[in-house]
Protein backbone atom coordinates (compact mmCIF):
# COMPACT_ATOMS: atom_id res chain seq x y z
CA UNK A 1 0.00 0.00 0.00
CA UNK A 2 1.24 3.49 -0.83
CA UNK A 3 1.97 5.45 2.31
CA UNK A 4 1.01 9.13 2.44
CA UNK A 5 0.59 11.82 5.07
CA UNK A 6 -2.56 13.75 5.95
CA UNK A 7 -2.06 16.62 8.37
CA UNK A 8 -4.57 17.14 11.13
CA UNK A 9 -6.61 20.31 10.69
CA UNK A 10 -5.82 21.12 14.30
CA UNK A 11 -2.20 21.50 13.12
CA UNK A 12 -2.94 23.82 10.22
CA UNK A 13 -5.39 26.25 11.81
CA UNK A 14 -8.97 27.17 10.89
CA UNK A 15 -10.72 25.67 7.91
CA UNK A 16 -9.84 27.42 4.68
CA UNK A 17 -12.55 28.96 2.48
CA UNK A 18 -13.71 26.93 -0.50
CA UNK A 19 -11.11 27.45 -3.26
CA UNK A 20 -11.92 28.30 -6.84
CA UNK A 21 -11.68 25.55 -9.44
CA UNK A 22 -10.75 27.89 -12.28
CA UNK A 23 -7.57 29.36 -10.86
CA UNK A 24 -5.63 28.71 -14.09
CA UNK A 25 -6.62 29.93 -17.54
CA UNK A 26 -5.15 29.19 -20.93
CA UNK A 27 -6.05 30.59 -24.34
CA UNK A 28 -4.68 27.70 -26.36
CA UNK A 29 -3.87 23.97 -25.96
CA UNK A 30 -0.53 23.03 -24.54
CA UNK A 31 1.14 19.62 -24.83
CA UNK A 32 3.67 18.34 -22.31
CA UNK A 33 6.99 17.79 -24.08
CA UNK A 34 9.50 15.02 -23.44
CA UNK A 35 12.03 17.55 -22.19
CA UNK A 36 9.57 19.11 -19.74
CA UNK A 37 8.52 15.71 -18.45
CA UNK A 38 12.15 14.68 -18.01
CA UNK A 39 12.79 17.75 -15.87
CA UNK A 40 9.97 16.67 -13.58
CA UNK A 41 11.42 13.25 -12.80
CA UNK A 42 12.55 12.46 -9.26
CA UNK A 43 12.59 9.73 -6.59
CA UNK A 44 15.24 7.34 -7.86
CA UNK A 45 14.48 3.79 -6.79
CA UNK A 46 14.26 0.19 -7.90
CA UNK A 47 11.91 -0.50 -10.75
CA UNK A 48 9.23 -3.18 -10.89
CA UNK A 49 11.82 -5.93 -11.42
CA UNK A 50 13.78 -4.96 -8.33
CA UNK A 51 17.01 -5.39 -10.28
CA UNK A 52 17.39 -1.94 -11.88
CA UNK A 53 17.04 1.67 -10.84
CA UNK A 54 14.71 4.21 -12.43
CA UNK A 55 12.95 7.48 -11.64
CA UNK A 56 9.64 6.60 -10.03
CA UNK A 57 7.99 10.02 -9.72
CA UNK A 58 6.99 12.59 -12.33
CA UNK A 59 5.63 16.08 -11.56
CA UNK A 60 4.11 18.37 -14.19
CA UNK A 61 2.26 20.87 -12.02
CA UNK A 62 0.82 24.28 -12.92
CA UNK A 63 1.85 24.20 -16.58
CA UNK A 64 -1.60 24.83 -18.17
CA UNK A 65 -1.36 21.46 -19.90
CA UNK A 66 -4.13 20.04 -22.07
CA UNK A 67 -2.20 17.00 -23.39
CA UNK A 68 0.05 14.70 -21.36
CA UNK A 69 0.39 11.77 -23.78
CA UNK A 70 4.17 11.91 -23.48
CA UNK A 71 4.04 10.39 -19.97
CA UNK A 72 3.62 6.98 -21.61
CA UNK A 73 7.32 7.16 -22.45
CA UNK A 74 8.14 6.91 -18.75
CA UNK A 75 6.87 3.42 -18.08
CA UNK A 76 8.58 3.03 -14.70
CA UNK A 77 6.79 5.99 -13.11
CA UNK A 78 4.65 5.00 -10.13
CA UNK A 79 3.78 8.44 -8.74
CA UNK A 80 2.32 11.08 -11.07
CA UNK A 81 1.29 14.64 -10.19
CA UNK A 82 -0.58 16.63 -12.85
CA UNK A 83 -2.23 19.16 -10.56
CA UNK A 84 -3.13 22.72 -11.58
CA UNK A 85 -3.46 22.12 -15.29
CA UNK A 86 -6.33 22.24 -17.79
CA UNK A 87 -6.97 18.54 -18.25
CA UNK A 88 -10.42 17.12 -18.86
CA UNK A 89 -11.35 13.46 -18.52
CA UNK A 90 -10.45 12.60 -22.10
CA UNK A 91 -6.98 14.12 -21.74
CA UNK A 92 -6.37 12.36 -18.44
CA UNK A 93 -7.42 8.91 -19.64
CA UNK A 94 -4.00 8.31 -21.16
CA UNK A 95 -2.35 7.94 -17.76
CA UNK A 96 -4.38 4.80 -17.00
CA UNK A 97 -2.23 3.04 -19.60
CA UNK A 98 0.88 3.56 -17.50
CA UNK A 99 1.73 -0.01 -16.45
CA UNK A 100 2.91 0.57 -12.86
CA UNK A 101 1.03 3.69 -11.75
CA UNK A 102 0.23 3.60 -8.02
CA UNK A 103 -0.62 7.24 -7.25
CA UNK A 104 -2.27 9.92 -9.38
CA UNK A 105 -2.83 13.53 -8.37
CA UNK A 106 -4.88 15.68 -10.72
CA UNK A 107 -6.33 18.34 -8.47
CA UNK A 108 -7.44 21.73 -9.85
CA UNK A 109 -8.03 20.62 -13.41
CA UNK A 110 -11.22 20.65 -15.51
CA UNK A 111 -12.59 17.24 -14.72
CA UNK A 112 -16.36 16.88 -14.77
CA UNK A 113 -16.20 13.13 -14.28
CA UNK A 114 -13.98 10.68 -12.42
CA UNK A 115 -14.79 7.78 -14.77
CA UNK A 116 -11.20 6.93 -15.58
CA UNK A 117 -10.49 3.59 -17.23
CA UNK A 118 -9.32 0.94 -14.80
CA UNK A 119 -5.64 1.10 -13.95
CA UNK A 120 -4.03 -2.17 -12.92
CA UNK A 121 -2.28 -1.02 -9.74
CA UNK A 122 -3.73 2.41 -8.90
CA UNK A 123 -4.11 2.76 -5.11
CA UNK A 124 -4.29 6.52 -4.49
CA UNK A 125 -6.40 8.94 -6.56
CA UNK A 126 -6.57 12.66 -5.75
CA UNK A 127 -9.07 14.63 -7.85
CA UNK A 128 -10.00 17.45 -5.48
CA UNK A 129 -11.04 20.94 -6.61
CA UNK A 130 -12.56 19.87 -9.91
CA UNK A 131 -16.18 19.85 -11.18
CA UNK A 132 -17.08 16.23 -10.52
CA UNK A 133 -20.74 15.68 -9.61
CA UNK A 134 -21.21 11.91 -10.00
CA UNK A 135 -19.37 9.09 -8.24
CA UNK A 136 -21.35 6.11 -9.51
CA UNK A 137 -19.12 5.62 -12.55
CA UNK A 138 -15.85 5.30 -10.61
CA UNK A 139 -14.35 1.85 -11.17
CA UNK A 140 -10.86 1.09 -9.85
CA UNK A 141 -10.45 -2.44 -8.43
CA UNK A 142 -7.19 -1.71 -6.56
CA UNK A 143 -8.03 1.80 -5.28
CA UNK A 144 -7.65 2.29 -1.51
CA UNK A 145 -7.74 6.08 -1.09
CA UNK A 146 -9.92 8.55 -2.98
CA UNK A 147 -9.91 12.32 -2.51
CA UNK A 148 -12.81 14.24 -4.06
CA UNK A 149 -12.67 17.36 -1.89
CA UNK A 150 -14.28 20.57 -3.18
CA UNK A 151 -16.16 19.18 -6.15
CA UNK A 152 -19.88 19.43 -6.92
CA UNK A 153 -21.18 16.16 -5.48
CA UNK A 154 -24.70 16.22 -4.05
CA UNK A 155 -25.58 12.53 -3.75
CA UNK A 156 -23.06 9.85 -2.78
CA UNK A 157 -23.44 6.78 -4.97
CA UNK A 158 -20.80 4.08 -5.29
CA UNK A 159 -20.85 0.52 -6.51
CA UNK A 160 -18.93 -1.59 -4.00
CA UNK A 161 -18.02 -4.10 -6.69
CA UNK A 162 -16.27 -1.37 -8.68
CA UNK A 163 -14.13 -0.15 -5.76
CA UNK A 164 -13.88 -3.26 -3.55
CA UNK A 165 -10.71 -2.18 -1.72
CA UNK A 166 -11.50 1.46 -1.02
CA UNK A 167 -10.62 2.25 2.60
CA UNK A 168 -10.59 6.06 2.77
CA UNK A 169 -13.02 8.44 1.06
CA UNK A 170 -12.74 12.23 1.34
CA UNK A 171 -15.80 14.23 0.24
CA UNK A 172 -15.09 17.40 2.17
CA UNK A 173 -16.42 20.68 0.80
CA UNK A 174 -18.98 19.33 -1.65
CA UNK A 175 -22.74 20.02 -1.78
CA UNK A 176 -23.94 17.00 0.15
CA UNK A 177 -27.11 17.66 2.15
CA UNK A 178 -27.71 14.21 3.59
CA UNK A 179 -25.33 11.59 4.85
CA UNK A 180 -27.36 8.75 3.35
CA UNK A 181 -26.19 7.17 0.13
CA UNK A 182 -24.51 4.08 -1.21
CA UNK A 183 -20.97 3.86 0.08
CA UNK A 184 -18.39 1.16 -0.59
CA UNK A 185 -18.82 -1.38 2.17
CA UNK A 186 -15.03 -1.52 2.60
CA UNK A 187 -14.81 2.12 3.77
CA UNK A 188 -12.95 2.59 7.05
CA UNK A 189 -12.51 6.39 7.10
CA UNK A 190 -15.12 8.80 5.74
CA UNK A 191 -14.69 12.58 5.53
CA UNK A 192 -17.89 14.62 5.03
CA UNK A 193 -16.69 17.87 6.56
CA UNK A 194 -17.81 21.29 5.27
CA UNK A 195 -20.88 20.10 3.42
CA UNK A 196 -24.51 21.12 3.94
CA UNK A 197 -25.63 18.22 6.10
CA UNK A 198 -28.38 19.09 8.55
CA UNK A 199 -29.73 15.68 9.55
CA UNK A 200 -28.30 12.24 10.16
CA UNK A 201 -31.48 10.16 10.22
CA UNK A 202 -30.53 8.14 7.15
CA UNK A 203 -27.11 7.22 8.51
CA UNK A 204 -28.66 4.01 9.77
CA UNK A 205 -29.51 2.97 6.20
CA UNK A 206 -25.88 3.12 5.05
CA UNK A 207 -23.83 -0.07 5.03
CA UNK A 208 -20.89 1.22 7.04
CA UNK A 209 -20.09 -1.76 9.21
CA UNK A 210 -16.33 -1.39 8.57
CA UNK A 211 -16.23 2.34 9.31
CA UNK A 212 -13.79 3.30 12.06
CA UNK A 213 -13.67 7.10 11.67
CA UNK A 214 -16.41 9.54 10.62
CA UNK A 215 -15.69 13.25 10.10
CA UNK A 216 -18.67 15.62 10.04
CA UNK A 217 -16.98 18.88 10.98
CA UNK A 218 -18.45 22.18 9.79
CA UNK A 219 -21.98 21.11 8.86
CA UNK A 220 -25.34 22.20 10.33
CA UNK A 221 -26.15 19.16 12.45
CA UNK A 222 -28.42 19.67 15.46
CA UNK A 223 -29.59 16.14 16.25
CA UNK A 224 -27.76 12.84 16.46
CA UNK A 225 -30.43 10.45 15.23
CA UNK A 226 -29.17 7.71 12.97
CA UNK A 227 -26.39 6.25 15.09
CA UNK A 228 -27.09 2.57 15.65
CA UNK A 229 -25.36 -0.71 16.47
CA UNK A 230 -24.73 -1.14 12.73
CA UNK A 231 -21.72 1.18 13.16
CA UNK A 232 -20.07 -1.67 15.00
CA UNK A 233 -16.46 -0.62 14.34
CA UNK A 234 -16.76 3.16 14.66
CA UNK A 235 -14.24 4.44 17.23
CA UNK A 236 -13.74 8.08 16.16
CA UNK A 237 -16.43 10.71 15.55
CA UNK A 238 -15.74 14.36 14.71
CA UNK A 239 -18.70 16.72 15.18
CA UNK A 240 -16.71 19.93 15.56
CA UNK A 241 -18.34 23.21 14.49
CA UNK A 242 -21.91 21.99 14.20
CA UNK A 243 -25.11 23.16 15.91
CA UNK A 244 -25.68 20.52 18.58
CA UNK A 245 -27.01 22.55 21.50
CA UNK A 246 -28.31 19.92 23.90
CA UNK A 247 -25.92 17.73 25.83
CA UNK A 248 -28.39 14.86 26.03
CA UNK A 249 -28.26 14.48 22.23
CA UNK A 250 -24.99 12.65 22.78
CA UNK A 251 -26.76 9.92 24.69
CA UNK A 252 -27.78 8.54 21.29
CA UNK A 253 -24.14 7.72 20.64
CA UNK A 254 -24.26 5.07 23.36
CA UNK A 255 -25.68 2.77 20.69
CA UNK A 256 -22.28 2.76 18.95
CA UNK A 257 -20.43 -0.04 20.77
CA UNK A 258 -16.78 0.90 20.18
CA UNK A 259 -16.86 4.71 20.14
CA UNK A 260 -13.99 6.02 22.28
CA UNK A 261 -13.02 9.37 20.70
CA UNK A 262 -15.44 12.27 20.31
CA UNK A 263 -14.75 15.78 19.00
CA UNK A 264 -17.46 18.31 19.96
CA UNK A 265 -15.69 21.67 20.23
CA UNK A 266 -17.40 24.50 18.39
CA UNK A 267 -20.92 23.33 19.19
CA UNK A 268 -23.20 25.68 21.20
CA UNK A 269 -23.40 23.37 24.21
CA UNK A 270 -24.66 25.24 27.24
CA UNK A 271 -25.44 28.55 25.57
CA UNK A 272 -24.75 31.85 27.35
CA UNK A 273 -24.90 31.85 31.16
CA UNK A 274 -25.47 34.62 33.68
CA UNK A 275 -22.95 34.49 36.54
CA UNK A 276 -22.37 36.64 39.62
CA UNK A 277 -19.11 38.56 39.91
CA UNK A 278 -17.30 39.36 43.15
CA UNK A 279 -19.19 42.66 43.23
CA UNK A 280 -22.46 40.76 42.96
CA UNK A 281 -22.97 42.05 39.42
CA UNK A 282 -24.41 39.88 36.71
CA UNK A 283 -21.90 38.85 34.04
CA UNK A 284 -22.81 37.14 30.79
CA UNK A 285 -20.53 34.20 29.99
CA UNK A 286 -20.25 32.94 26.43
CA UNK A 287 -21.23 29.42 25.39
CA UNK A 288 -18.91 26.65 26.50
CA UNK A 289 -18.62 25.51 22.86
CA UNK A 290 -18.00 21.95 24.01
CA UNK A 291 -14.66 22.72 25.67
CA UNK A 292 -15.64 23.19 29.32
CA UNK A 293 -15.05 20.72 32.11
CA UNK A 294 -18.80 20.60 32.73
CA UNK A 295 -19.38 19.39 29.18
CA UNK A 296 -16.60 16.80 29.46
CA UNK A 297 -18.07 15.37 32.66
CA UNK A 298 -21.54 15.41 31.16
CA UNK A 299 -20.34 13.49 28.12
CA UNK A 300 -18.62 10.93 30.32
CA UNK A 301 -21.81 10.43 32.30
CA UNK A 302 -23.63 9.63 29.08
CA UNK A 303 -20.74 7.86 27.31
CA UNK A 304 -18.46 6.28 29.92
CA UNK A 305 -16.39 4.40 27.31
CA UNK A 306 -14.84 7.59 25.93
CA UNK A 307 -11.07 7.81 26.28
CA UNK A 308 -10.62 11.10 24.44
CA UNK A 309 -12.81 14.20 24.22
CA UNK A 310 -11.65 16.89 21.80
CA UNK A 311 -7.85 17.09 21.92
CA UNK A 312 -7.41 15.77 25.44
CA UNK A 313 -7.51 12.25 26.79
CA UNK A 314 -9.93 11.54 29.60
CA UNK A 315 -8.18 11.62 32.98
CA UNK A 316 -8.73 9.21 35.86
CA UNK A 317 -10.13 12.09 37.90
CA UNK A 318 -12.71 12.87 35.22
CA UNK A 319 -13.70 9.24 34.90
CA UNK A 320 -14.14 8.97 38.66
CA UNK A 321 -16.19 12.17 38.88
CA UNK A 322 -18.44 11.03 36.05
CA UNK A 323 -18.86 7.63 37.71
CA UNK A 324 -19.96 9.24 40.97
CA UNK A 325 -22.50 11.42 39.16
CA UNK A 326 -23.71 8.50 37.14
CA UNK A 327 -24.18 6.25 40.18
CA UNK A 328 -25.94 8.95 42.14
CA UNK A 329 -28.16 10.38 39.44
CA UNK A 330 -28.57 7.75 36.73
CA UNK A 331 -29.30 4.43 38.43
CA UNK A 332 -31.98 3.53 35.95
CA UNK A 333 -30.37 4.63 32.70
CA UNK A 334 -28.16 1.54 32.75
CA UNK A 335 -31.13 -0.82 32.73
CA UNK A 336 -31.70 -2.27 29.31
CA UNK A 337 -35.38 -2.61 30.02
CA UNK A 338 -35.89 1.06 30.78
CA UNK A 339 -38.05 2.95 28.32
CA UNK A 340 -37.15 6.19 26.55
CA UNK A 341 -39.56 8.01 28.88
CA UNK A 342 -37.81 6.62 31.95
CA UNK A 343 -34.40 7.56 30.60
CA UNK A 344 -35.57 11.11 29.89
CA UNK A 345 -36.85 11.42 33.44
CA UNK A 346 -33.60 10.15 34.92
CA UNK A 347 -31.47 12.32 32.67
CA UNK A 348 -33.50 15.40 33.57
CA UNK A 349 -33.00 14.71 37.28
CA UNK A 350 -29.26 14.38 36.64
CA UNK A 351 -29.00 17.75 35.01
CA UNK A 352 -30.73 19.50 37.87
CA UNK A 353 -27.29 20.11 39.37
CA UNK A 354 -25.48 23.10 37.90
CA UNK A 355 -22.18 21.64 39.03
CA UNK A 356 -22.02 19.43 35.96
CA UNK A 357 -24.46 21.05 33.53
CA UNK A 358 -25.09 24.68 32.65
CA UNK A 359 -28.35 26.42 33.45
CA UNK A 360 -29.26 26.64 29.79
CA UNK A 361 -28.71 22.89 29.36
CA UNK A 362 -30.84 22.21 32.42
CA UNK A 363 -33.71 24.21 30.94
CA UNK A 364 -33.31 22.52 27.57
CA UNK A 365 -33.79 19.14 29.14
CA UNK A 366 -37.42 19.94 29.84
CA UNK A 367 -38.14 19.59 26.13
CA UNK A 368 -39.06 16.37 24.38
CA UNK A 369 -36.44 16.28 21.63
CA UNK A 370 -32.98 14.88 21.46
CA UNK A 371 -28.49 14.30 15.79
CA UNK A 372 -23.22 15.00 15.04
CA UNK A 373 -7.97 13.25 9.44
CA UNK A 374 -5.92 14.50 10.34
CA UNK A 375 -2.89 12.47 11.01
CA UNK A 376 -0.84 9.92 9.14
CA UNK A 377 -3.37 7.46 7.73
CA UNK A 378 -5.69 8.15 10.62
CA UNK A 379 -8.05 10.54 12.35
CA UNK A 380 -7.87 14.26 12.53
CA UNK A 381 -9.91 16.94 10.80
CA UNK A 382 -10.20 18.53 14.20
Amino acid sequence: MVEFVRLAEEDVGPLAPRPSVDDVVSSKPKRLTFEEASEGLSKLGKDETGARYAYLKLDAVGMKLTDVTVVLNFKHVMFLDLSRNLLDLEALQVVTKMPFLLLLKAERNRLESAALSEAHYLQVLDLNWNRISDTSDISQPTLEWLNLEFNEIVDVRFDSEKVPKLKELDLKGNRITRVGGTYPESIARLFLSENQIGRLDDLATCRLGNLTALHLRGNSIRKLDGFTESLKNLTYLNLRDNLVGKLREFRKLSRVPKLDTLIVSGNPLGGPRVLKSEDDEEVLQESSSGESEEVRIGLLVLLPRLVRINKDRVTLEESHEALVVREEKLPRIMKESSSEEEEEEVLESTTSTGEYFSEAEENDLDEKEFADPRVVRGEGDE
